[in-house]
C-alpha cells in the first residue's frame, strides 16, 4: 500500500455504500480511532467516546429500529430504495458510533463531525471505504436502545460511521467541484 498525500486523501475520499464482507484488520481500526481523538475540539474537551459494532446481528437490530422508525416518514420507502435490502449501515462490517455526552459543551456536535473525517481520511489513505450514515441519529429517540448499545447516561449517538473494503476495488468516482466564493472582503 503506498501513502497519499494529505491533499490526494481529501481528492480521492468519496463515500462508499458497497463494501466487501471482510472483516477489518485491528490495527487498521486502531489507526481509525487514533485519528479521530486528534481532532480539534472546541475548548479542548475532547468529549469523543466510541461504539464499535462488528457484530452482524447487531448491526441488523439497529438498521431495523432505523427503518422503522423512518418509515413513519410519508415517502421514505422511495427514498431508501437505494439499499436494496441492506441495512442502513450498507452492510458494511464496521460501524462506528461516535458518542459524547450532549452535555460537554455547546459544539459536541461539530466536535463529533470533525473527530468523523479524520477517521474518514485515515480510513482511505489505508484503502478503507467509508460513509457517514446520518439516519442513525434516530437511535437517540429510544432510551433502551441507548442503554443496549451501553452508553452512559447523557451520552448521545452523534455520528454513525461505516467502514469496509469496497466491493471488487471500486471507489466511487470524483468529480471536478467548483469553489463558491459569495464575496471576498
Amino acid at each position: 500500500m503506498s501513502e497519499m498525500s494529505v491533499f490526494e486523501c481529501i481528492a480521492a475520499r468519496r463515500s462508499v455504500r458497497d463494501f466487501e464482507h471482510k472483516k477489518i484488520p485491528e490495527d487498521a481500526i486502531q489507526k481509525i480511532l487514533g485519528a479521530a481523538v486528534q481532532a480539534p475540539s472546541a475548548r479542548h474537551v475532547l468529549p469523543w467516546h466510541f461504539v464499535l459494532i462488528e457484530d452482524e446481528a447487531k448491526l441488523k437490530e439497529l438498521s431495523d429500529f432505523v427503518l422503522k422508525k423512518y418509515g413513519a416518514v410519508k415517502g421514505f420507502a422511495a427514498r431508501i430504495a437505494f439499499l436494496k435490502g441492506k441495512t442502513v449501515f450498507h452492510d458494511a462490517p464496521l460501524v462506528v458510533l461516535v458518542v459524547c455526552d450532549e452535555n460537554a459543551s455547546n459544539w459536541v456536535k461539530e466536535d463529533a463531525a470533525l473527530a468523523a473525517e479524520n477517521a474518514f481520511l485515515t480510513a482511505r489513505a489505508l484503502g478503507i471505504g467509508s460513509c457517514f450514515i446520518g439516519m442513525a441519529n434516530s437511535l437517540n429517540d429510544d432510551e433502551s436502545v441507548l442503554r443496549s448499545l451501553a452508553l452512559p447516561k447523557g451520552f448521545k449517538v452523534f455520528a454513525a460511521l461505516a467502514f469496509g473494503f469496497p466491493k471488487n476495488g471500486v471507489w466511487p468516482e470524483g468529480d471536478k467541484r467548483e469553489i463558491k466564493i459569495v464575496k471576498r472582503f
